[in-house]
């Protein structure tokens, strides 16, 4: 009884150990974190089994932003049309790709001009931002193209002319290209690349020059 009684104060010694370091570690993190953040938004969908995956502004709507992921009980992926002058309206759109619909991840998404681009399992497409805008709640919208794109497409973001894709590495269940692996200071190793890529407009519709500007490790 006394050996237990031992082995159970030894138990609640290391979990408080345990706790007030994760507090003291993370805690500290996120303290700076929202020191220098503010209050956009509420994230929408969290209760309807929408996982979000990526964020964008628009960029000549400065209220209004775009939110995609995908949902947890494998229904179609959505992006979600936040307008922070009117909260309390939620509205998203649902996605054809290739004349398919999509229902995978919604790995990030993109304004450029007219157009939104949108990164989905090594592909990025395009949406037309009227199109998501003009749609009705839980209106299927088309892609205007899909772009197999030389290196994983786990997020996205724009200057507001040229593209950038960037990989997520995970050597469990995330591998990157072995070429996209580069020594770094410290000795240490960078297994993830970001690549800017230009974009083409002909006849006012565009296309990713599947070739980088520009890599960054």
């Amino acid at each position: 009884m006394k050996k237990i009684k031992i082995l159970i104060i030894l138990i609640c010694i290391v979990v408080v150990l345990l706790s007030t370091i994760i507090i003291y570690y993370f805690g500290k993190t996120h303290k700076y974190f929202y020191s220098i953040s503010k209050k956009e938004f509420l994230i929408p969908g969290l209760k309807d089994g929408f996982t979000p995956q990526g964020i964008c502004q628009i960029d000549h709507h400065p209220n209004i932003f775009l939110v995609c992921g995908y949902q947890k009980d494998g229904s179609e992926s959505r992006i979600y049309i936040v307008d922070k002058n009117k909260p309390n309206d939620e509205k998203y759109v649902t996605l054809n790709i290739l004349k398919q619909a999509y229902n995978g991840h919604a790995e990030g998404v993109a304004n450029i001009g007219d157009f939104v681009y949108f990164a989905n399992t090594g592909n990025v497409a395009i949406f037309k931002l009227h199109d998501i805008l003009s749609a009705e709640n839980n209106k299927t919208i088309n892609a205007i193209s899909n772009t197999k794109m030389p290196l994983n497409t786990d997020y996205l973001y724009s200057d507001g002319t040229s593209l950038y894709v960037g990989e997520f590495y995970r050597e469990e269940n995330y591998p990157t290209d072995i070429s996209h692996h580069f020594k770094v200071a410290n000795n240490k190793t960078n297994k993830a690349i970001i690549c800017q890529f230009d974009i083409l407009l002909t006849n006012n519709t565009p296309s990713i020059v599947t070739i980088p500007k520009k890599a960054f490790s």
